[in-house]
């Protein structure tokens, strides 16, 4: 059964059909992901295996469409190659080319 319900709680869509997080990603699969949030002019990138934190300038950070980053908030990178919204966990594509090219 496909579509959902939009919720008037969250203003977000319930869909049908989705595979539950804890299928897809257990809590220690959350807890090793790559962290991604917003530092003042920067998008900063923790990795917890390794305790490393890297930092991209949002001016050096090429981005379709415009990204607004207000310090502490999370980033959660999403996909649409298959045509619908995937969340990814760890870095997306722009994150990892833009952090490769240093």
């Amino acid at each position: 059964k496909k579509g959902g319900v939009l919720s008037s709680t969250t203003g977000t869509c319930q869909c049908n059909n989705i595979t539950p997080l804890e299928k897809i990603c257990d809590s220690t699969c959350r807890n090793q992901a790559i962290v991604t949030t917003c530092e003042s002019s920067s998008i900063k990138i923790y990795d917890p295996l390794t305790f490393t934190t890297n930092y991209i300038s949002l001016s050096d950070f090429n981005t379709q469409g415009s990204l607004v980053c207000t310090s502490g908030s999370n980033i959660y990178s999403m996909s649409t190659k298959s045509g619908s919204f995937n969340g990814i966990f760890g870095l997306g594509d722009s994150l990892i080319s833009n952090l490769n090219s240093r």
